[in-house]
């Protein structure tokens, strides 16, 4: 019986943490400037798309910082609400279509939104392996997923030049 119990006490300590950092609820361990908020966006809408997913990314790439400070710590409840962060950051960039297909027709344009977007599935699979790693207490494997996170985004920056 202790098992399953064990399993649950570190769960029940963040879940009230992670579901107000989800709904956008600043907490002590989230400050209001680093809450990822849901937009309305859908990949119909034209409008600065590309400084949307900028700034989307960058509340990505705060909560990712968050993330590495917390596993250098082997803090693992804090590096639990940080990557939950980073996910719904993923999911809202996945959502937008990037300023170069909005200008092309077609099965161009096609091509692009679908590339980007599997590019973010497959970015947004790594934190998913980060978060079941670090509900495991595998910090070292969760430190390799995210290796794994940077290289995903280097080449995806090379192919689009996008400018860090």
């Amino acid at each position: 019986m202790t098992k399953p119990l064990s399993i649950l006490c570190p769960l029940l300590l963040i879940l009230p943490v992670i579901v107000l950092s989800a709904s956008g609820a600043p907490t002590a361990d989230s400050p209001a400037s680093a809450t990822v908020v849901p937009s309305d966006s859908t990949q119909d809408e034209k409008g600065d798309s590309d400084e949307d997913i900028r700034k989307a990314m960058e509340a990505v790439k705060s909560a990712g910082r968050r993330v590495r400070r917390a596993l250098r710590k082997k803090d693992i409840a804090a590096a639990l609400v940080a990557v939950n962060l980073v996910q719904i950051g993923v999911i809202e960039v996945k959502k937008l279509v990037p300023e170069a297909a909005t200008k092309l027709e077609g099965e161009a344009r096609s091509v692009i939104e679908r590339d980007f977007r599997q590019r973010l599935i497959g970015v947004l699979e790594q934190w998913l392996f980060i978060e079941k790693a670090l509900l495991q207490g595998k910090t070292e494997e969760a430190a390799k997923f995210m290796k794994t996170i940077a290289e995903l985004k280097g080449s995806a920056h090379e192919e689009y030049d996008v400018e860090e």
